[in-house]
């Protein structure tokens, strides 16, 4: 596992991930090449290995201060209720395809060694979470990012939660145990590749080298 500690959101971090695959971005590449998402997810990728800079979106709303405050916290409550102790981590790189990374919210350490990993959601909308709790969707909501997010790390299993302090206490916390997918992982891959085709062939039309 290649692991690079530097802290998620400062400029290293985003620097890192210029221009590459990641957790985050695969299930856009899922959609239809015809969508809007998708293309302008591939025009991101080129741009960003053309500059060497992360397409960084500067918006802010209170759904997603609400889950940047809120990871630590839920954080600690998920290593206290588990009795495990959860690391934090900065961006791992696949060993073999180093354009694709990702960023697990926690590697979970037992016997000083990585157990599995840990991805939280912090849904500011009441909805969000209960529906979470009642049925364990953020797990298929997002296996795309879960499924790369082992791949990438050769683990087989991640946690994901959903993590809200306003709920009674035992409703605070909604864990889901994924897996590792072969099937899934396969498909992940074959699309992260295409899309690496993609990107390449556009930079290489663009004969940026050639042009004063």
């Amino acid at each position: 596992m290649l692991i690079n500690a530097v802290e998620q959101g400062s400029p290293e971090w985003f620097a890192l991930k210029a221009g590459k695959n990641s957790a985050s971005r695969v299930g856009n590449l899922f959609l239809g090449k015809s969508t809007a998402t998708r293309n302008n997810l591939i025009a991101s990728l080129v741009r960003e290995r053309l500059t060497k800079t992360y397409s960084q979106n500067t918006f802010t709303s209170k759904a997603m201060e609400h889950g940047s405050e809120t990871e630590e916290e839920a954080r600690q409550y998920y290593s206290m209720v588990n009795d495990v102790h959860v690391q934090t981590c900065g961006i791992v790189t696949h060993e073999e395809y180093p354009f694709i990374t990702v960023s697990p919210d926690g590697l979970v350490m037992k016997d000083n060694k990585i157990s599995y990993l840990l991805e939280i959601k912090c849904p500011f909308a009441d909805a969000m979470h209960l529906k979470y709790y009642t049925t364990g969707h953020h797990a298929k909501q997002y296996k795309y990012q879960l499924g790369l997010q082992m791949m990438v790390c050769n683990l087989d299993r991640v946690d994901i939660v959903s993590y809200d302090n306003r709920w009674p206490t035992d409703m605070v916390m909604a864990t889901v145990t994924v897996e590792r997918d072969q099937v899934l992982e396969k498909a992940i891959l074959d699309k992260i590749l295409e899309a690496n085709d993609e990107v390449n062939s556009i930079i290489k039309s663009l004969n940026i080298g050639d042009k004063k």
